[in-house]
């Protein structure tokens, strides 16, 4: 006999957040729309035991929380939904917008309703993904830490073992062991002053891409928003 199994809160966030994950990754289906609106989030929380009051307030405070809800050290995903749709005859919008920012975006590749393509805002350096479907459109930039690791960690790595070994070999093992260490540890320094500063600058750049899509949107493409009654 089978029992009743039981979550943590914490487990059925997980669950939650990997649940959605996985329908994201299914989302080329016609009649997936991004996003949830509030009267959605607010009846999913109370099908799950929380009031009205709670989910409030975490929607209120939802921009101090919002950047860390894919957050890591190496990587880190920031996501935002706007609720009007921008039509693919439209995406030229996403590159001019981004270049206005003082963004660089490279390789942008459109499949159907979603134009993809690396970007780059100063240190900042990852991958954008605008996807629009059903009314609303949906936008995701990924941080990576490839730059920082390059121009940082890795130099220490092979300077550090390069240089202590030739140390090692004509001065003497400890003299070798410090100094490689001695970049090493630079470079890990540094990787973790810069790495931070680049994820803020690609959030910078998620929220600059949304503010400037709703700018232009309503004048180059019709939504839903605009034609609600005031």
């Amino acid at each position: 006999m089978s029992e009743r199994e039981i979550f943590s809160e914490q487990e059925a966030t997980e669950i939650l957040r990997a649940a959605v994950e996985l329908q994201e990754r299914i989302r080329s289906g016609a009649d997936y729309t991004p996003g949830l609106t509030r009267e959605e989030l607010v009846r999913m929380a109370t099908e799950m035991g929380l009031s009205e009051d709670a989910i409030g307030q975490a929607i209120a405070t939802r921009g101090q929380i919002q950047p860390q809800d894919k957050a890591g050290f190496w990587t880190q995903q920031f996501s935002r939904v706007i609720d009007r749709e921008l039509k693919p005859e439209d995406f030229d919008i996403v590159g001019t917008t981004v270049a206005q920012t003082g963004s660089n975006v490279t390789g942008l590749k459109q499949l159907g309703r979603t134009i993809s393509g690396m970007a780059s805002r100063g240190i900042g350096y990852g991958y954008i993904e605008v996807t629009s479907r059903n009314g609303r459109t949906r936008i995701e930039v990924k941080s990576s830490s490839f730059v920082c690791f390059m121009t940082t960690l890795y130099p220490g790595l092979i300077f550090g073992f390069v240089g202590g070994l030739i140390l090692s070999l004509t001065v003497n093992p400890i003299a070798g062991g410090l100094f490689g260490a001695a970049l090493v540890g630079l470079g890990a320094l540094g990787l973790n002053l810069l790495l931070p500063r680049a994820h803020r600058r690609m959030k910078e750049l998620a929220d600059e891409l949304k503010r400037r899509i709703e700018e232009e949107l309503p004048a180059s493409a019709d939504s839903p928003s605009s034609s609600r009654p005031e």
